[in-house]
């Protein structure tokens, strides 16, 4: 018994174009580019300037997106959080920067200030 297959030359043109797409972006994600030391230093230089704008920052780096920007910030405060004192450079000013949005310590009126 042979089995039909319905589906039109353009139907199999565009799911093969949909495939490679699929496996062009792939390729783009898994690619790792490493941060240089004069970008990390270009990076902290313009987080002093501009704080949490993740635009910005990519803007002036020039080799980074805005996306690479937030979470090479990111990974830098928890490896700075994680460093012991004194052996990372940058460590303070990255965890007073990008201290992630709710991690403030929470102060409840009932509690006294001792």
């Amino acid at each position: 018994m042979e089995v039909n297959n319905f589906m039109s030359a353009t139907d199999d043109h565009h799911e093969k174009k949909r495939d490679e797409k699929r496996s062009d972006k792939i390729r783009e994600v898994r690619k790792r580019v490493r941060w240089t030391p004069a970008e990390l230093e270009k990076f902290i230089e313009s987080a002093k300037r501009h704080g949490k704008n993740y635009a910005q920052i990519s803007e002036e780096l020039g080799t980074k997106t805005r996306s690479q920007v937030a979470k090479y910030a990111n990974d830098l405060y928890h490896k700075a959080c994680s460093a012991p004192e004194g052996t990372m450079p940058h460590a303070e000013f990255i965890k007073e920067i990008f201290k992630p949005f709710g991690c403030e310590k929470t102060v409840h009126i009932w509690q006294k200030d001792e």
